[in-house]
Protein backbone atom coordinates (compact mmCIF):
# COMPACT_ATOMS: atom_id res chain seq x y z
CA UNK A 1 0.00 0.00 0.00
CA UNK A 2 1.23 3.79 -0.19
CA UNK A 3 2.59 4.73 2.59
CA UNK A 4 3.71 8.05 1.47
CA UNK A 5 4.12 10.74 -1.33
CA UNK A 6 6.29 14.06 -1.06
CA UNK A 7 6.40 16.48 -3.56
CA UNK A 8 8.79 19.23 -4.55
CA UNK A 9 8.82 22.06 -6.82
CA UNK A 10 6.20 20.49 -8.86
CA UNK A 11 3.41 23.08 -10.83
CA UNK A 12 2.31 24.73 -8.00
CA UNK A 13 3.20 22.76 -5.02
CA UNK A 14 6.42 24.23 -3.68
CA UNK A 15 6.75 21.65 -0.22
CA UNK A 16 4.08 19.15 0.30
CA UNK A 17 4.54 15.47 2.20
CA UNK A 18 1.25 13.29 2.75
CA UNK A 19 1.02 10.17 4.70
CA UNK A 20 -1.27 7.81 3.20
CA UNK A 21 -3.19 5.23 5.52
CA UNK A 22 -5.28 2.07 4.73
CA UNK A 23 -8.68 2.38 4.12
CA UNK A 24 -10.67 4.46 2.11
CA UNK A 25 -9.33 8.17 1.68
CA UNK A 26 -11.32 11.26 0.08
CA UNK A 27 -9.41 14.05 -2.02
CA UNK A 28 -11.49 16.53 -2.46
CA UNK A 29 -11.87 20.34 -3.04
CA UNK A 30 -12.79 23.00 -5.76
CA UNK A 31 -11.98 22.62 -9.65
CA UNK A 32 -8.65 23.87 -10.18
CA UNK A 33 -7.21 23.66 -7.00
CA UNK A 34 -5.14 21.14 -7.67
CA UNK A 35 -6.17 17.54 -6.71
CA UNK A 36 -4.98 16.58 -10.37
CA UNK A 37 -1.22 17.36 -9.16
CA UNK A 38 -1.86 15.26 -6.79
CA UNK A 39 -2.22 12.04 -8.95
CA UNK A 40 0.19 13.41 -11.63
CA UNK A 41 3.02 14.07 -9.43
CA UNK A 42 1.93 9.84 -7.94
CA UNK A 43 1.77 8.76 -11.54
CA UNK A 44 5.30 10.33 -12.69
CA UNK A 45 6.76 7.93 -9.28
CA UNK A 46 4.72 5.27 -10.88
CA UNK A 47 6.53 5.68 -14.53
CA UNK A 48 4.74 7.76 -16.03
CA UNK A 49 5.77 9.96 -19.06
CA UNK A 50 7.19 12.93 -18.05
CA UNK A 51 7.10 16.32 -20.04
CA UNK A 52 8.77 19.90 -20.00
CA UNK A 53 6.77 22.51 -17.89
CA UNK A 54 5.58 20.73 -14.48
CA UNK A 55 8.85 22.06 -12.66
CA UNK A 56 7.55 25.22 -10.59
CA UNK A 57 8.52 28.15 -11.94
CA UNK A 58 11.41 29.56 -9.41
CA UNK A 59 12.72 26.03 -9.36
CA UNK A 60 15.32 24.15 -11.94
CA UNK A 61 13.49 20.85 -10.63
CA UNK A 62 10.94 19.29 -9.56
CA UNK A 63 11.65 15.60 -7.32
CA UNK A 64 8.52 13.42 -6.34
CA UNK A 65 9.16 10.43 -4.31
CA UNK A 66 6.72 7.38 -3.30
CA UNK A 67 7.06 4.92 -0.19
CA UNK A 68 5.01 2.14 -0.57
CA UNK A 69 5.09 -0.82 1.81
CA UNK A 70 6.18 -4.12 -0.13
CA UNK A 71 3.80 -6.39 -1.47
CA UNK A 72 4.63 -10.30 -1.51
CA UNK A 73 4.62 -10.24 -5.32
CA UNK A 74 6.69 -12.26 -7.81
CA UNK A 75 6.44 -9.24 -10.59
CA UNK A 76 7.91 -7.11 -8.03
CA UNK A 77 10.54 -9.77 -7.28
CA UNK A 78 11.21 -9.50 -10.74
CA UNK A 79 11.73 -6.81 -11.10
CA UNK A 80 13.69 -6.11 -8.28
CA UNK A 81 16.34 -9.05 -9.31
CA UNK A 82 17.08 -7.03 -12.26
CA UNK A 83 18.25 -4.14 -10.67
CA UNK A 84 20.38 -6.04 -8.28
CA UNK A 85 17.99 -4.91 -5.28
CA UNK A 86 18.16 -6.84 -1.67
CA UNK A 87 16.01 -4.93 0.40
CA UNK A 88 16.82 -5.37 4.35
CA UNK A 89 13.65 -3.59 5.02
CA UNK A 90 10.00 -4.07 3.51
CA UNK A 91 9.71 -0.52 2.24
CA UNK A 92 10.02 0.45 -1.60
CA UNK A 93 10.91 4.00 -2.28
CA UNK A 94 9.98 5.19 -6.07
CA UNK A 95 11.75 8.67 -6.92
CA UNK A 96 11.73 10.72 -10.04
CA UNK A 97 13.57 13.75 -10.88
CA UNK A 98 12.56 15.81 -13.47
CA UNK A 99 13.97 19.29 -14.85
CA UNK A 100 13.20 22.19 -16.82
CA UNK A 101 13.72 20.61 -20.38
CA UNK A 102 11.10 17.51 -18.94
CA UNK A 103 14.12 15.35 -18.67
CA UNK A 104 14.09 12.52 -15.41
CA UNK A 105 16.07 10.33 -13.37
CA UNK A 106 13.97 6.93 -12.06
CA UNK A 107 15.40 5.79 -8.85
CA UNK A 108 14.27 2.89 -6.88
CA UNK A 109 15.76 2.78 -3.20
CA UNK A 110 18.04 4.99 -4.37
CA UNK A 111 19.76 2.90 -7.15
CA UNK A 112 19.00 4.37 -10.46
CA UNK A 113 16.58 2.73 -12.90
CA UNK A 114 14.84 2.78 -16.18
CA UNK A 115 11.65 4.46 -16.45
CA UNK A 116 10.34 1.16 -18.23
CA UNK A 117 11.40 -0.59 -14.70
CA UNK A 118 9.58 1.98 -12.73
CA UNK A 119 6.18 1.42 -14.47
CA UNK A 120 6.40 -1.93 -14.40
CA UNK A 121 6.22 -1.50 -10.51
CA UNK A 122 3.88 0.59 -10.12
CA UNK A 123 1.78 -1.89 -12.16
CA UNK A 124 2.10 -4.09 -9.19
CA UNK A 125 1.63 -1.51 -6.73
CA UNK A 126 -1.45 0.61 -7.64
CA UNK A 127 -4.11 1.06 -10.17
CA UNK A 128 -6.15 3.89 -11.66
CA UNK A 129 -9.66 4.33 -12.50
CA UNK A 130 -9.93 7.39 -14.34
CA UNK A 131 -13.49 9.05 -14.70
CA UNK A 132 -13.59 8.65 -18.45
CA UNK A 133 -12.55 4.97 -18.40
CA UNK A 134 -16.18 4.33 -18.76
CA UNK A 135 -15.85 5.05 -23.05
CA UNK A 136 -13.49 2.07 -23.09
CA UNK A 137 -16.72 -0.08 -23.34
CA UNK A 138 -17.58 0.93 -25.87
CA UNK A 139 -14.24 -0.82 -27.72
CA UNK A 140 -14.57 -4.95 -28.44
CA UNK A 141 -10.38 -5.46 -27.40
CA UNK A 142 -11.44 -3.13 -24.15
CA UNK A 143 -14.22 -5.33 -23.48
CA UNK A 144 -11.99 -8.70 -23.61
CA UNK A 145 -9.34 -7.20 -21.80
CA UNK A 146 -11.90 -6.25 -19.08
CA UNK A 147 -13.04 -10.01 -19.07
CA UNK A 148 -9.78 -11.83 -19.34
CA UNK A 149 -9.03 -9.41 -16.51
CA UNK A 150 -11.63 -9.93 -13.94
CA UNK A 151 -11.32 -13.92 -14.92
CA UNK A 152 -7.63 -14.05 -13.87
CA UNK A 153 -6.36 -15.26 -17.44
CA UNK A 154 -3.08 -14.22 -17.91
CA UNK A 155 -1.54 -17.69 -17.82
CA UNK A 156 -4.17 -19.13 -20.11
CA UNK A 157 -3.62 -15.98 -22.23
CA UNK A 158 0.00 -16.76 -22.68
CA UNK A 159 -0.77 -20.41 -23.64
CA UNK A 160 -2.83 -19.37 -26.31
CA UNK A 161 -0.48 -16.82 -27.33
CA UNK A 162 2.66 -19.53 -27.93
CA UNK A 163 0.40 -22.08 -29.53
CA UNK A 164 -0.86 -19.71 -32.00
CA UNK A 165 2.52 -18.81 -32.55
CA UNK A 166 3.79 -22.12 -32.91
CA UNK A 167 1.08 -23.32 -35.06
CA UNK A 168 1.79 -20.30 -37.31
CA UNK A 169 5.22 -20.69 -37.98
CA UNK A 170 4.23 -24.63 -38.59
CA UNK A 171 1.62 -23.85 -41.30
CA UNK A 172 4.67 -21.18 -42.49
CA UNK A 173 6.99 -23.83 -42.93
CA UNK A 174 4.59 -26.08 -44.64
CA UNK A 175 3.45 -23.70 -47.39
CA UNK A 176 7.25 -23.34 -47.68
CA UNK A 177 7.76 -27.04 -48.09
CA UNK A 178 5.06 -27.36 -50.61
CA UNK A 179 5.38 -23.80 -52.65
CA UNK A 180 9.43 -23.83 -53.07
CA UNK A 181 9.77 -27.86 -53.59
CA UNK A 182 12.53 -27.10 -56.78
CA UNK A 183 14.05 -24.19 -55.15
CA UNK A 184 14.85 -26.04 -51.76
CA UNK A 185 16.02 -28.86 -54.16
CA UNK A 186 18.79 -27.24 -55.28
CA UNK A 187 20.13 -25.63 -52.62
CA UNK A 188 20.20 -28.90 -51.07
CA UNK A 189 22.11 -30.67 -54.17
CA UNK A 190 24.51 -27.55 -54.02
CA UNK A 191 24.93 -28.17 -50.13
CA UNK A 192 25.43 -31.80 -50.81
CA UNK A 193 28.11 -31.20 -53.03
CA UNK A 194 29.84 -29.07 -50.81
CA UNK A 195 29.51 -31.69 -47.53
CA UNK A 196 30.95 -33.67 -49.69
CA UNK A 197 33.83 -32.01 -51.08
CA UNK A 198 34.41 -31.04 -47.08
CA UNK A 199 34.03 -34.65 -46.01
CA UNK A 200 36.46 -35.92 -48.63
CA UNK A 201 39.25 -33.61 -46.80
CA UNK A 202 37.33 -34.34 -43.45
CA UNK A 203 39.20 -31.09 -41.57
CA UNK A 204 39.47 -31.77 -38.18
CA UNK A 205 39.64 -29.22 -35.24
CA UNK A 206 43.17 -28.15 -34.51
CA UNK A 207 44.53 -29.75 -37.62
CA UNK A 208 46.31 -26.74 -39.35
CA UNK A 209 47.47 -25.41 -36.22
CA UNK A 210 49.10 -28.59 -35.39
CA UNK A 211 50.48 -29.38 -39.73
CA UNK A 212 52.02 -26.08 -39.55
CA UNK A 213 53.69 -26.80 -36.52
CA UNK A 214 55.10 -29.91 -37.55
CA UNK A 215 56.02 -28.13 -40.79
CA UNK A 216 58.40 -26.06 -39.13
CA UNK A 217 59.91 -28.17 -37.13
CA UNK A 218 60.84 -30.47 -39.81
CA UNK A 219 62.27 -28.01 -41.66
CA UNK A 220 64.76 -27.31 -38.99
CA UNK A 221 65.21 -30.62 -38.17
CA UNK A 222 68.79 -30.80 -38.57
CA UNK A 223 69.15 -27.46 -36.42
CA UNK A 224 66.98 -28.90 -33.76
CA UNK A 225 68.99 -32.09 -33.45
CA UNK A 226 72.10 -30.20 -33.29
CA UNK A 227 71.42 -28.09 -30.90
CA UNK A 228 69.93 -30.93 -28.62
CA UNK A 229 72.50 -33.10 -28.76
CA UNK A 230 75.23 -30.67 -28.05
CA UNK A 231 72.87 -29.34 -24.81
CA UNK A 232 73.11 -32.95 -23.84
CA UNK A 233 76.45 -33.62 -24.33
CA UNK A 234 77.84 -30.51 -22.50
CA UNK A 235 75.14 -31.63 -19.44
CA UNK A 236 76.77 -34.72 -19.30
CA UNK A 237 80.22 -34.43 -19.47
CA UNK A 238 81.03 -30.67 -18.16
CA UNK A 239 78.03 -29.20 -16.19
CA UNK A 240 76.71 -31.93 -14.42
CA UNK A 241 80.30 -33.26 -13.45
CA UNK A 242 81.56 -29.74 -12.53
CA UNK A 243 78.22 -29.36 -9.82
CA UNK A 244 78.58 -32.78 -8.53
CA UNK A 245 82.33 -32.00 -7.70
CA UNK A 246 80.92 -28.35 -6.08
CA UNK A 247 77.81 -29.80 -4.38
CA UNK A 248 80.98 -32.59 -2.88
CA UNK A 249 83.08 -29.99 -1.54
CA UNK A 250 80.31 -27.79 0.47
CA UNK A 251 79.00 -31.03 1.85
CA UNK A 252 82.56 -30.91 3.69
CA UNK A 253 81.89 -27.63 5.21
CA UNK A 254 78.28 -27.46 5.02
CA UNK A 255 77.68 -28.70 9.05
CA UNK A 256 80.37 -25.70 10.32
CA UNK A 257 78.04 -22.68 8.91
CA UNK A 258 74.12 -22.19 8.31
CA UNK A 259 74.63 -20.00 5.27
CA UNK A 260 76.26 -22.94 3.16
CA UNK A 261 73.85 -25.40 4.33
CA UNK A 262 71.84 -22.95 2.34
CA UNK A 263 73.99 -22.68 -0.74
CA UNK A 264 74.32 -26.53 -0.80
CA UNK A 265 70.11 -26.43 -0.83
CA UNK A 266 70.25 -24.52 -3.60
CA UNK A 267 73.05 -26.36 -5.75
CA UNK A 268 71.37 -29.47 -4.94
CA UNK A 269 68.00 -28.05 -6.55
CA UNK A 270 69.99 -27.30 -9.63
CA UNK A 271 71.29 -30.35 -9.73
CA UNK A 272 67.93 -32.08 -9.67
CA UNK A 273 66.42 -29.63 -12.45
CA UNK A 274 69.52 -30.32 -14.52
CA UNK A 275 69.57 -33.82 -14.62
CA UNK A 276 65.55 -33.94 -15.46
CA UNK A 277 66.45 -31.68 -18.22
CA UNK A 278 69.04 -34.09 -19.66
CA UNK A 279 66.43 -37.10 -19.22
CA UNK A 280 63.94 -35.03 -21.14
CA UNK A 281 66.55 -34.14 -24.05
CA UNK A 282 67.21 -38.08 -24.25
CA UNK A 283 63.29 -38.68 -24.56
CA UNK A 284 63.06 -35.70 -27.12
CA UNK A 285 65.81 -37.01 -29.35
CA UNK A 286 64.93 -40.54 -28.88
CA UNK A 287 60.97 -39.53 -30.01
CA UNK A 288 62.22 -36.32 -32.57
CA UNK A 289 61.07 -37.79 -36.25
CA UNK A 290 63.04 -36.84 -38.81
CA UNK A 291 61.54 -38.88 -41.82
CA UNK A 292 61.65 -37.51 -45.44
CA UNK A 293 58.40 -39.62 -46.45
CA UNK A 294 56.28 -38.07 -43.40
CA UNK A 295 57.42 -34.39 -43.96
CA UNK A 296 55.98 -34.70 -47.43
CA UNK A 297 52.89 -36.42 -46.00
CA UNK A 298 52.70 -33.11 -43.98
CA UNK A 299 53.25 -30.75 -47.18
CA UNK A 300 51.00 -32.81 -49.26
CA UNK A 301 47.88 -32.47 -45.95
CA UNK A 302 48.88 -28.58 -45.65
CA UNK A 303 48.34 -27.96 -49.42
CA UNK A 304 45.13 -29.64 -50.11
CA UNK A 305 43.62 -28.03 -47.06
CA UNK A 306 45.29 -24.02 -48.00
CA UNK A 307 43.57 -24.88 -51.02
CA UNK A 308 40.25 -25.95 -50.20
CA UNK A 309 40.16 -22.56 -47.73
CA UNK A 310 40.81 -20.61 -50.88
CA UNK A 311 37.72 -22.03 -52.98
CA UNK A 312 35.98 -21.52 -49.98
CA UNK A 313 37.29 -17.58 -48.96
CA UNK A 314 37.77 -19.32 -45.79
CA UNK A 315 40.29 -18.95 -43.32
CA UNK A 316 42.14 -22.81 -43.24
CA UNK A 317 42.12 -22.97 -39.13
CA UNK A 318 38.17 -22.65 -39.49
CA UNK A 319 37.45 -25.06 -42.06
CA UNK A 320 36.76 -27.76 -39.65
CA UNK A 321 33.83 -25.45 -38.49
CA UNK A 322 32.50 -24.24 -42.10
CA UNK A 323 32.42 -28.49 -42.34
CA UNK A 324 29.82 -28.42 -39.72
CA UNK A 325 27.68 -25.44 -40.40
CA UNK A 326 27.47 -26.79 -43.91
CA UNK A 327 26.33 -30.31 -42.49
CA UNK A 328 23.79 -28.56 -39.95
CA UNK A 329 22.52 -26.09 -42.75
CA UNK A 330 21.98 -29.55 -44.95
CA UNK A 331 19.88 -31.35 -42.55
CA UNK A 332 17.68 -27.56 -41.66
CA UNK A 333 16.72 -27.82 -45.60
CA UNK A 334 16.35 -31.90 -45.98
CA UNK A 335 13.59 -30.71 -42.73
CA UNK A 336 11.92 -28.15 -44.44
CA UNK A 337 11.36 -29.73 -47.44
CA UNK A 338 9.70 -32.52 -45.81
CA UNK A 339 6.34 -31.73 -46.46
CA UNK A 340 5.00 -34.85 -44.22
CA UNK A 341 7.03 -33.62 -41.58
CA UNK A 342 5.17 -30.07 -41.37
CA UNK A 343 1.98 -31.28 -41.94
CA UNK A 344 2.62 -33.62 -38.78
CA UNK A 345 3.59 -30.68 -36.97
CA UNK A 346 1.04 -28.28 -38.51
CA UNK A 347 -2.13 -30.81 -37.35
CA UNK A 348 -0.01 -31.27 -33.77
CA UNK A 349 0.02 -27.24 -33.17
CA UNK A 350 -3.43 -26.99 -34.57
CA UNK A 351 -4.23 -29.59 -31.86
CA UNK A 352 -2.86 -27.82 -28.83
CA UNK A 353 -4.12 -24.21 -29.97
CA UNK A 354 -7.55 -25.88 -30.15
CA UNK A 355 -7.17 -26.83 -26.26
CA UNK A 356 -5.69 -24.22 -25.44
CA UNK A 357 -8.81 -22.12 -26.76
CA UNK A 358 -11.21 -24.59 -25.17
CA UNK A 359 -9.69 -24.09 -21.80
CA UNK A 360 -9.46 -20.33 -22.31
CA UNK A 361 -13.29 -20.22 -23.73
CA UNK A 362 -14.66 -22.58 -20.52
CA UNK A 363 -12.99 -19.75 -18.08
CA UNK A 364 -14.38 -16.97 -19.83
CA UNK A 365 -18.02 -18.40 -19.54
CA UNK A 366 -17.23 -19.22 -16.01
CA UNK A 367 -15.92 -15.26 -15.74
CA UNK A 368 -18.80 -13.73 -17.59
CA UNK A 369 -21.10 -15.37 -15.34
CA UNK A 370 -20.06 -13.95 -12.40
CA UNK A 371 -19.30 -10.22 -13.77
CA UNK A 372 -22.43 -9.96 -15.26
CA UNK A 373 -24.38 -11.45 -11.90
CA UNK A 374 -21.98 -8.39 -10.11
CA UNK A 375 -22.15 -5.57 -12.57
CA UNK A 376 -26.11 -6.57 -13.22
CA UNK A 377 -26.26 -5.84 -9.12
CA UNK A 378 -24.11 -2.84 -9.14
CA UNK A 379 -26.36 -1.27 -11.61
CA UNK A 380 -29.47 -1.92 -9.82
CA UNK A 381 -27.93 -0.11 -6.79
CA UNK A 382 -27.33 2.50 -9.35
CA UNK A 383 -31.08 3.18 -10.22
CA UNK A 384 -30.50 1.12 -13.23
CA UNK A 385 -33.29 -1.34 -11.64
CA UNK A 386 -35.29 -1.99 -14.83
CA UNK A 387 -32.22 -2.26 -16.91
CA UNK A 388 -30.46 -5.91 -17.62
CA UNK A 389 -26.78 -6.32 -18.37
CA UNK A 390 -25.18 -9.59 -20.39
CA UNK A 391 -21.38 -10.77 -21.79
CA UNK A 392 -21.91 -12.70 -24.66
CA UNK A 393 -19.04 -14.80 -26.03
CA UNK A 394 -19.19 -14.95 -29.69
CA UNK A 395 -17.23 -17.86 -31.49
CA UNK A 396 -14.96 -15.95 -33.98
CA UNK A 397 -11.37 -17.08 -36.09
CA UNK A 398 -8.72 -18.50 -33.85
CA UNK A 399 -6.60 -15.41 -33.05
CA UNK A 400 -3.72 -14.88 -30.81
CA UNK A 401 -6.18 -14.00 -27.70
CA UNK A 402 -8.76 -17.17 -28.89
CA UNK A 403 -11.46 -18.40 -30.46
CA UNK A 404 -14.38 -15.91 -29.32
CA UNK A 405 -15.13 -12.22 -29.38
CA UNK A 406 -16.15 -10.81 -25.74
CA UNK A 407 -19.63 -8.27 -26.37
CA UNK A 408 -20.90 -6.32 -23.38
CA UNK A 409 -25.05 -6.27 -23.89
CA UNK A 410 -27.48 -4.49 -22.44
CA UNK A 411 -31.15 -4.06 -22.39
CA UNK A 412 -32.46 -0.64 -20.78
CA UNK A 413 -35.60 -2.65 -19.84
CA UNK A 414 -36.03 -6.29 -19.86
CA UNK A 415 -38.61 -6.36 -22.01
CA UNK A 416 -36.24 -5.60 -24.49
CA UNK A 417 -33.67 -7.56 -26.62
CA UNK A 418 -30.15 -7.42 -25.38
CA UNK A 419 -28.19 -5.44 -27.83
CA UNK A 420 -24.07 -4.34 -27.56
CA UNK A 421 -23.58 -1.55 -25.26
CA UNK A 422 -22.39 0.77 -28.29
CA UNK A 423 -26.17 0.86 -29.03
CA UNK A 424 -28.15 0.36 -26.39
CA UNK A 425 -26.54 2.25 -23.37
CA UNK A 426 -27.27 5.71 -23.24
CA UNK A 427 -24.52 8.39 -21.83
CA UNK A 428 -25.66 8.24 -18.28
CA UNK A 429 -26.52 4.56 -18.22
CA UNK A 430 -22.91 4.01 -19.94
CA UNK A 431 -21.23 5.90 -17.19
CA UNK A 432 -22.65 3.93 -14.26
CA UNK A 433 -22.66 0.70 -16.10
CA UNK A 434 -18.48 1.76 -16.51
CA UNK A 435 -18.58 2.04 -12.36
CA UNK A 436 -20.43 -1.00 -11.67
CA UNK A 437 -18.06 -2.88 -13.91
CA UNK A 438 -15.05 -0.95 -11.67
CA UNK A 439 -16.26 -1.82 -8.34
CA UNK A 440 -16.73 -5.63 -9.58
CA UNK A 441 -13.04 -5.37 -10.81
CA UNK A 442 -11.98 -3.74 -7.84
CA UNK A 443 -13.45 -6.58 -5.55
CA UNK A 444 -10.87 -9.15 -7.38
CA UNK A 445 -8.16 -7.07 -8.17
CA UNK A 446 -4.52 -8.29 -6.41
CA UNK A 447 -3.09 -4.38 -6.19
CA UNK A 448 -2.88 -3.19 -3.11
CA UNK A 449 -4.20 0.56 -3.70
CA UNK A 450 -6.89 1.02 -5.78
CA UNK A 451 -7.11 4.80 -7.11
CA UNK A 452 -10.38 6.81 -8.49
CA UNK A 453 -10.42 9.50 -10.07
CA UNK A 454 -13.50 11.43 -10.14
CA UNK A 455 -15.51 8.40 -11.62
CA UNK A 456 -18.84 10.00 -9.69
CA UNK A 457 -19.16 12.41 -12.32
CA UNK A 458 -22.68 13.28 -13.96
CA UNK A 459 -24.38 11.19 -10.86
CA UNK A 460 -25.76 12.56 -7.20
CA UNK A 461 -28.06 12.30 -4.12
CA UNK A 462 -28.44 8.52 -3.67
CA UNK A 463 -26.63 7.09 -6.49
CA UNK A 464 -23.86 8.79 -5.21
CA UNK A 465 -24.36 7.03 -1.32
CA UNK A 466 -24.45 3.60 -2.82
CA UNK A 467 -21.18 4.77 -5.10
CA UNK A 468 -19.76 5.42 -1.49
CA UNK A 469 -20.59 2.53 0.09
CA UNK A 470 -19.37 0.59 -2.66
CA UNK A 471 -16.02 2.17 -2.48
CA UNK A 472 -15.96 1.34 1.35
CA UNK A 473 -16.25 -2.04 0.82
CA UNK A 474 -13.59 -2.50 -0.95
CA UNK A 475 -11.58 -0.61 1.34
CA UNK A 476 -11.80 -3.83 3.11
CA UNK A 477 -9.64 -5.41 1.07
CA UNK A 478 -7.82 -2.93 -0.56
CA UNK A 479 -6.49 0.79 -0.29
CA UNK A 480 -9.06 2.81 -1.59
CA UNK A 481 -7.96 6.73 -2.53
CA UNK A 482 -10.71 8.44 -4.44
CA UNK A 483 -10.97 12.43 -5.95
CA UNK A 484 -14.16 13.20 -5.88
CA UNK A 485 -16.96 16.05 -6.07
CA UNK A 486 -19.74 14.32 -4.20
CA UNK A 487 -20.16 14.65 -0.34
CA UNK A 488 -21.88 11.53 -0.60
CA UNK A 489 -18.98 9.57 -1.29
CA UNK A 490 -16.47 11.79 0.71
CA UNK A 491 -18.90 10.87 3.71
CA UNK A 492 -17.89 7.35 3.63
CA UNK A 493 -13.90 8.01 4.03
CA UNK A 494 -12.01 6.94 6.91
CA UNK A 495 -9.61 9.72 6.17
CA UNK A 496 -10.26 12.93 4.05
CA UNK A 497 -7.81 15.66 2.62
CA UNK A 498 -8.82 18.90 1.18
CA UNK A 499 -7.02 20.46 -1.43
CA UNK A 500 -6.74 24.27 -1.87
CA UNK A 501 -5.46 26.89 -3.69
CA UNK A 502 -3.53 29.66 -2.05
CA UNK A 503 -3.30 33.19 -3.69
CA UNK A 504 -0.68 35.55 -3.20
CA UNK A 505 0.56 38.87 -4.59
CA UNK A 506 3.92 36.55 -5.70
CA UNK A 507 2.68 33.20 -6.28
CA UNK A 508 -0.27 31.08 -6.52
CA UNK A 509 0.23 27.69 -4.14
CA UNK A 510 -1.46 24.12 -4.03
CA UNK A 511 -2.02 22.97 0.01
CA UNK A 512 -3.60 19.90 0.91
CA UNK A 513 -4.51 19.66 4.79
CA UNK A 514 -5.68 16.66 6.20
CA UNK A 515 -9.14 17.06 7.84
CA UNK A 516 -9.94 16.29 11.80
CA UNK A 517 -13.23 15.31 12.17
CA UNK A 518 -14.77 19.11 12.81
CA UNK A 519 -12.92 20.29 9.75
CA UNK A 520 -14.48 16.87 7.85
CA UNK A 521 -17.84 17.83 8.24
CA UNK A 522 -17.52 21.63 7.16
CA UNK A 523 -15.76 19.96 3.98
CA UNK A 524 -18.94 18.28 3.69
CA UNK A 525 -20.87 21.12 3.57
CA UNK A 526 -19.15 23.20 1.69
CA UNK A 527 -19.50 20.53 -1.02
CA UNK A 528 -22.99 20.61 -0.36
CA UNK A 529 -23.96 24.23 -0.87
CA UNK A 530 -21.47 25.54 -2.48
CA UNK A 531 -19.03 29.00 -1.38
CA UNK A 532 -21.60 30.05 1.23
CA UNK A 533 -22.17 27.59 4.22
CA UNK A 534 -25.58 27.75 6.78
CA UNK A 535 -26.05 26.54 9.61
CA UNK A 536 -28.79 24.05 7.58
CA UNK A 537 -25.85 22.88 5.38
CA UNK A 538 -23.79 22.14 8.30
CA UNK A 539 -26.21 20.21 10.21
CA UNK A 540 -27.04 18.25 6.46
CA UNK A 541 -23.44 17.72 6.39
CA UNK A 542 -23.55 16.35 9.99
CA UNK A 543 -26.07 13.89 9.43
CA UNK A 544 -24.90 12.68 5.92
CA UNK A 545 -21.70 11.99 7.74
CA UNK A 546 -23.39 9.78 10.78
CA UNK A 547 -25.54 7.79 8.21
CA UNK A 548 -22.62 7.43 6.49
CA UNK A 549 -20.32 6.07 9.20
CA UNK A 550 -23.27 4.11 10.38
CA UNK A 551 -23.81 2.04 6.91
CA UNK A 552 -19.98 0.97 6.80
CA UNK A 553 -20.12 0.13 10.81
CA UNK A 554 -23.06 -1.97 10.17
Amino acid sequence: MLLSLSIRDFVLIDKLDLAWNSGFTALTGETGAGKSIVLDALGLCLGARSASGVVRADAERAELTAAFALPDSAAVTEVLQELALCLDEDTLILRRVIDRQGKSRAFVNGTPCTVGLLRRLGECLLDVHAQHEHHSLLKPVAQRQWLDEFGRHQGLLKTVADTYESHRQALQALVKAQTEASQVLRERQALELECEELGNLAPQPGEWQMLSAKQARQANAEAIVSAAEGTRARLGDSILSELGHCIHELEKVAKHDEQVQSLLALLNESSISLGEAEQGLNRYLADLETNDDDAADTESRLSALFQLARRYRWPAEDLPALWESKKSALSALALSADVAHWQRAEAECAASLKLACAELSKARQIAAKNLTQAVNLGIKELAMGNACFNIALLPSETSSTGAETVEFQLASHQSLAMQSVAKAASGGELARLGLALMVAMGSVSETPTLVFDEIDVGIGGAVADVVGQKLAQLACHHQIICVTHQAQVAAHANHHYSVRKILSAEQVRTQVVDLDESNKTEELARMLSGSEITDTTRALATELRAEAQAKIAG
